[in-house]
């Protein structure tokens, strides 16, 4: 009991001595817990709006994502297990920031294109069939009927529907009623894909985020020195007349994924550029070639190292305590 009661008198006198010093030690204490966790919560907060600021700073279709898988045999068998793949690596790396999916196909450049079904011409344009989902629901008509899936096969090839551009139509001097022919393969000069031009259209908004920023489907393209004239058909005509009859002509096909980028967080951008990566690793494993575009990783990386930038000072203060 007597060390009990000398260890209590001593404290009472260090205290009666030196509770100023100890009240401004603690008080110190106190203020440098209370600023590193005020900072590490100012740090997230500048992260999560420097992250919104970043992604609003682009439109929403530079911030999409597309797959296109180049030199495709137009085989429906070919086709299906192309598609299988890229739906279910879609559904596994990037799935839940997904609003939406679209595809398209369309036959490679190159092949020959006339209103003259005879003889095949030896240079001029480039006909290019595609078939793009949801095309209809983001254009209209300005003239006569969308295609409809009444195509025929034939001895000398195919015969489908097609509709193209008001101003493909004004280029080329091909109203309503035209037939176009196409040559699949110039060593069988018998072969060709006939067009019958049944509708003009034209983009509802050539600004909507469904045409990624290139709405351009609905006028003749210059890519290098090569004249591309485009020719819209149905998905089941392109598959069912064009890959079925000529299954070795090759072409693209292509998936447009459309992003819901407030679901990127500032703690999941590593993962998200992550899954961006994976997904393109993945597809490239059973499709070499295959492209996936975006600019999100991009806009990601721009915004890591802005972030680090402005967190540095207050670092810096924290350091300080």
């Amino acid at each position: 009991m007597a060390s009990l009661k000398l260890v209590y008198w001593l404290l009472r006198r260090r205290l009666r001595y030196s509770w100023g010093l100890l009240a401004l030690i603690s008080f110190g204490i106190l203020a440098a817990v209370t600023l590193k966790s005020t900072g590490a919560m100012y740090s997230r907060v500048l992260g999560e709006a420097g992250l919104r600021h970043s992604l609003a700073s682009f439109s929403p279709q530079v911030l999409n994502s597309q797959i296109i898988s180049q030199n495709r045999p137009l085989n429906p068998a070919d086709y299906q297990p192309l598609l299988e793949t890229v739906e279910e690596a879609s559904e596994f790396r990037v799935g839940h920031l997904l609003r939406k999916t679209e595809r398209f196909g369309r036959i490679q450049t190159g092949l020959p294109v006339s209103n003259r079904s005879d003889p095949a011409p030896r240079s001029g344009p480039s006909g290019r069939p595609f078939f793009m989902t949801g095309f209809q629901d983001h254009s209209r008509l300005s003239e006569g009927r969308w295609p409809g899936n009444s195509g025929s096969l034939g001895p000398q090839g195919v015969e489908i529907d097609t509709a193209i551009g008001g101003r493909t139509s004004r280029s080329l001097g091909l109203p309503v009623g035209s037939q176009v022919f196409i040559w699949p393969n110039r060593a069988a000069s018998n072969e060709r894909i006939t067009l019958n031009v049944v509708g003009l259209i034209e983009p509802n908004d050539s600004d909507e985020e469904f045409w990624m920023g290139d709405p351009a489907k609905f006028s003749v393209q210059v890519v290098g020195e090569q004249v591309e004239v485009p020719f819209y058909v149905t998905e089941e005509d392109f598959f069912g007349f064009l890959g079925t009859r000529f299954p070795t002509v090759v072409g693209d096909f292509g998936f447009s994924l459309f992003i819901d980028s407030s679901r990127v967080h500032a703690d999941t951008v590593e993962a998200t550029q992550d899954a961006l990566a994976g997904l393109e690793t993945d597809l490239n494993k059973q499709y070499p070639r295959t492209l996936v575009l975006s600019r999100l990783s991009l806009t990601l990386d721009e915004f890591k190292q802005e972030l680090t930038l402005a967190r540095v000072p207050i670092y810096v203060f924290i350091s300080l305590f």
